[in-house]
């Protein structure tokens, strides 16, 4: 059968002459397979099929890509696929238009977060398609420029052997300016797919979570340009049926030693010898803090209910003292908005607080809270309380970082949001101290902790000591706790200090300052339950990493090279285009 696929190959190509209308016949190539890497697939023997085959197969690739870069995150979590998943869509790329590139990209991006934020519909459908589309902006500008630079390249060894770090800090770039625009969502970048990797992740330790997704990217672009430089026509052969152009890698390509994927794998291989040396320096000068993690599972429908109220506070009372009795801690944490109302100006909230930590525990809270001003206008703010044993409030944080549409209302967009009055944001990276033991530790409320600057910037205060608190009962049960989670993870390695979750669902767990993950409340997400853990706290002596001390340069670097590439492409574009 393969020998006769052969034989009508070549009389077909021989005889056909299409496309170009070219007049002398074709070579033939020496395999099959070799058709679908020079992208036209089987239509290369089926002429009449050509157009709607070839589009339809890069769609697929684009769509294939999408699908391999969403099993990377959880709920599947397969972390490995992520070093190659970039590689269907990068193939398909070669040659092709500036504004088919873009379309490409962007579906692989819409199926990547149609998939990861499925959960968003638990709020809104109309959420969920929206922010899945606009995330897929950026794989769509991503497309564009490296099927730019794919073009550039051609017969330059010097280029091809660039292109993957060049591309490498463009998609990283992306990736900031998507976490940065304006409120940001920092959701999944790239290098939270390897929370289980520890050794490559400690990379964030100098650059932050983006220098981790650009060496991830460099590697699927190193294996893109090597399948080509194995898989592509000898100089003979005919064009690339999508731009007519011919790309003569050829059999010397084949031949040579390809340097693009074996820097990569040296660069790798570096990355992982000095994550295998951070793990392996000891924890000294630390100090082991007891902290007891309630997690009360209350659906989000009955939070705000008043039939729920005395059901809220007979949970919260009947864990922290089943956590007391278990163990003695030093801290007991509660979740984000923990107790149903405002706990300045509720007595009964108030009571049942000061019944619990008069018993010799201070506990950590989330609650709203209100600021009355002169003119009789109420300012409302998402807070964490932190109760000393003689039940006054030692210390009080505002979230600085609001979620919009959730928290807060963006200018002239009320509409596409049911809640009516906004929160205002906290203004300072304030630092909550421990007597007994001396601990400094700051909060993270909610999604505060997939902003790198905001955690950084506590560290930068004193705190050696991050809690995230959470409430993900708004999407539970989903991934998205999850998905959540991994940002944890990030911070730590960041910043070099641990980071203990509590969430009113989803993962409550502790952290190390490596990434590793121990601890956690329950199995399923939505489970009610306490954790009593230990936590080592480095000492305000232990170093800080170079990401800590000296910010996120490498994102916005690399977003300044994405922005230059862009322009760069566009303007490819348009000189081509009056041609």
């Amino acid at each position: 059968m393969l020998q006769t696929f052969r034989r009508r190959a070549s009389r077909i190509e021989a005889g056909v002459g299409f496309f170009q209308g070219l007049e002398k016949p074709r070579v033939v190539f020496s395999k099959p397979w070799k058709l679908l890497a020079r992208g036209g697939g089987l239509c290369r023997v089926m002429p009449h099929m050509l157009t709607r085959f070839q589009i339809w197969s890069r769609r697929g690739a684009a769509i294939l890509s999408g699908a391999l870069l969403a099993t990377a995150f959880p709920p599947l979590d397969w972390s490995g696929v992520v070093f190659f998943a970039l590689v269907p869509l990068l193939l398909v790329l070669r040659g092709e238009s500036a504004g088919g590139a873009f379309r490409l990209g962007w579906l692989a991006g819409a199926t990547q977060w149609l998939v990861t934020v499925f959960w968003l519909h638990h709020v809104s459908w109309g959420g969920w398609v929206g922010l899945a589309f606009y995330c897929a902006l950026y794989p769509g500008f991503f497309a564009l420029i490296a099927a730019a630079l794919w073009r550039g390249c051609g017969e330059n060894r010097l280029g091809r052997f660039f292109l993957p770090p060049v591309l490498a800090v463009a998609w990283a770039g992306l990736e900031w300016i998507r976490g940065t625009f304006g409120t940001g969502f920092a959701w999944l970048p790239l290098a939270a797919s390897q929370h289980l990797n520890l050794p490559l992740l400690q990379l964030a330790g100098w650059g932050g979570a983006y220098l981790v997704s650009a060496l991830i990217v460099w590697l699927n672009v190193a294996l893109a340009v090597t399948v080509c430089a194995y898989s592509v026509a000898p100089p003979e052969a005919s064009p690339d049926l999508a731009t007519h152009r011919t790309f003569r890698w050829g059999e010397a390509s084949r031949r040579a030693v390809h340097t693009e994927l074996l820097f990569a794998l040296v660069v790798l291989a570096v990355a992982l010898a000095y994550g295998w040396r951070v793990l392996r320096t000891p924890q000294d000068n630390s100090t082991l803090l007891k902290v007891a993690l309630v997690q009360p599972a209350i659906p989000q429908m009955d939070k705000w209910t008043p039939e729920m109220v005395e059901t809220i506070y007979n949970r919260l009372r009947e864990l922290t003292k089943r956590a007391r009795v278990e163990s003695k801690s030093d801290l007991v944490i509660w979740p984000e908005t923990a107790v149903p109302d405002d706990i300045r100006s509720s007595q009964a909230s108030y009571d049942v607080v000061f019944g619990l930590v008069t018993n010799g525990t201070p506990i950590l809270l989330g609650s709203t809270d209100t600021l009355y001003l002169d003119s009789g206008k109420a300012r409302y703010f998402n807070s964490t309380f932190l109760f000393s044993t003689n039940g006054v409030i030692a210390g009080t944080y505002d979230k600085q970082h609001l979620v919009a549409f959730g928290e807060y209302i963006p200018p002239l967009l009320g509409w596409l949001t049911p809640i009516e009055d906004s929160f205002t944001p906290g203004t300072t990276s304030f630092v909550f101290r421990l007597a007994r033991p001396a601990v400094d530790f700051s909060t993270l409320i909610c999604f505060e902790d997939t902003v790198a600057e905001v955690a950084r910037g506590f560290v930068l205060a004193g705190a050696r000591l991050l809690v995230n608190m959470s409430n993900d009962a708004w999407f539970d049960p989903s991934a998205a706790s999850h998905q959540h989670m991994l940002h944890s993870v990030l911070r730590a390695v960041e910043n070099r200090v641990p980071v203990v979750r509590c969430c009113n669902t989803g993962v409550s767990c502790c952290i190390d300052r490596f990434g590793r993950v121990y601890d956690a409340v329950a199995a399923a997400q939505a489970v009610s339950g306490f954790q009593n853990t230990v936590v080592a706290v480095p000492d305000r002596t232990a170093p800080l990493t170079f990401f800590a001390q000296h910010g996120d340069w490498f994102g916005p670097g690399a977003a300044s090279v994405a922005g230059l590439l862009t322009l760069g492409a566009l303007w490819r574009r348009r000189k081509e285009g009056n041609n």
